[in-house]
């Protein structure tokens, strides 16, 4: 939220003690004018030091100067210019000003195009907002936008890109005064295939769980609402601990004996992330953990509802038929649900239980499994489009920001359904396999921070 010109509502930023897990506040009051809350989500974290600090557009130059010096690059970075934050007069100063703070904030350089999606997606707004826009939304909403999610002309999909109608979705309900609430799922916890073959990484990455946070408080600290949370939705040790991973994850496991070991992995990761996540928590943007087993639970009721009991084993002509009755999703939407089935998981169909071992709760785990083994590609499939479209039903009113590993159509198909309507506030983050501090907002990603490739290559480039 902006502070106006006379009036100097307080603020809270996090004073860290590094003997507590649990941040500490304090009062800090912005200064009047305009201005946005600071949060550094590049890839080396150079001005994480300020973290939470109020700053002025003209502050904003001397932050990118100071990161230009950290990271030892030598070009100039240039100054703040005064601006119209519609982009109305003077469109090169809006485009000045916004990739000045989007090198401030994550360390790269916005491309000229990327530059005029920005514009565009100012000009989408509805004219009431745009009219109200003001510099601190152009600085600390617009240009976050930029940064963290790949955005594109056009309204056909495009592959790993969001539609400025949809961004501008996102942008018009941050710009709303109503309290934001966010569920962001996490998908599987793999690790690296070249050091182990189907096992879970170890750890989230501290790294990319600061960076994404960053990018989180940014949009919410400086939104309209006067308070926001966000709860990251992931598998615990329960029974349906399967349902975040890939099927031949849990069978390494299975075969093994050793589903203890992958329960006890699971519940460390709900912990530390809970921890991680409550360091960078603020006063006014709370972040969390959620369980998954809610949001499953409702999509099979939906699809016991739609489809039938035997929904697990359907074929695509009953699926299509059932779908098309409820108006539940779309055939289009079914046909990339299976793909995209096919495609990661060919296992689906042709799985192989082996005999129970260990603890009442493993065997649990694995009993739970054996009733999804016989799920066909079209029944899990029926279940992908109906974990999504339930998640869009309970963000009615809200927004989606996706941060796990793939940002498939079927994503897209079913949030439009859950929400019936074409144009949805639903933008996936960028994904870079290839981060290269310094070089374009291409080379910048958020997308599996959990993924342990991910994590080494990030940490060698920064």
């Amino acid at each position: 939220m902006r502070a106006c010109a006379g009036s100097s509502p307080p603020r809270r930023c996090p004073r860290r003690d590094r003997n507590r897990d649990r941040p500490v506040y304090r009062e800090v009051t912005a200064p009047g004018g305009e201005g946005f809350e600071f949060w550094d989500c590049s890839w080396g974290r150079e001005l994480a030091h300020h973290d939470g600090r109020w700053v002025t557009p003209a502050q904003v130059a001397a932050l990118a100067a100071e990161r230009a010096a950290r990271m030892g690059l030598r070009e100039g970075v240039g100054s703040m210019p005064a601006f119209d934050p519609r982009a109305a007069q003077r469109p090169a100063r809006w485009e000045q000003a916004v990739g000045l703070t989007a090198f401030a904030i994550a360390g790269q350089h916005a491309r000229r195009d990327e530059l005029l999606v920005g514009r565009a997606l100012v000009d989408a707004l509805p004219k009431a907002q745009r009219r109200a826009l003001g510099v601190s939304d152009v600085l600390g909403l617009v240009t976050p936008l930029l940064v963290g999610f790949r955005v594109v002309h056009g309204d056909a999909p495009v592959h790993e890109g969001n539609r400025v109608v949809d961004a501008a979705a996102v942008l018009q309900r941050l710009l709303q005064p109503d309290a934001l609430r966010l569920e962001i799922p996490l998908c599987a916890h793999r690790e690296d295939p070249t050091i182990a073959a189907a096992a879970l990484a170890q750890r989230p990455c501290p790294r990319y769980v600061d960076r994404v946070t960053a990018l989180l408080q940014l949009l919410l600290a400086n939104a309209r609402a006067p308070h926001g949370e966000v709860a990251f939705v992931q598998q615990g040790p329960s029974e349906r601990a399967a349902a975040c991973m890939f099927p031949e994850v849990f069978l390494s496991y299975a075969r093994a004996g050793r589903i203890d070991a992958l329960l006890q992995r699971l519940g460390e990761h709900e912990r530390e992330l809970a921890a991680q996540l409550s360091r960078r928590s603020t006063a006014r943007v709370v972040l969390r953990t959620a369980s998954l087993d809610p949001i499953s639970r409702a999509a099979e009721r939906a699809l016991e509802a739609v489809v039938g009991p035997s929904w697990r084993t359907a074929n695509a002509t009953q699926a299509r038929a059932a779908l098309a009755r409820a108006q539940f999703c779309g055939e289009a939407a079914l046909a990339h649900a299976i793909d995209h089935v096919v495609r990661l998981m060919p296992e689906v169909g042709r799985l192989r239980v082996p005999t129970a071992q260990g603890s009442y709760a493993a065997r649990a785990a694995l009993a739970w499994f054996s009733q999804q083994a016989g799920m066909t590609p079209v029944g899990r499939a029926l279940f992908e489009l109906a974990f999504v479209h339930t998640l869009a039903r309970r963000s009615v009113g809200q927004i989606g920001l996706g941060f796990d590993r793939d940002f498939a159509p079927l994503q897209r198909h079913a949030w439009q359904a859950g929400h019936a309507r074409e144009v949805v506030p639903l933008l996936y983050a960028r994904r870079c396999t290839a981060p290269a501090p310094g070089g374009s907002l291409r080379q910048l990603g958020f997308r599996q921070f959990w993924h342990g490739h991910d994590a080494r290559a990030t940490e060698a480039a920064a």
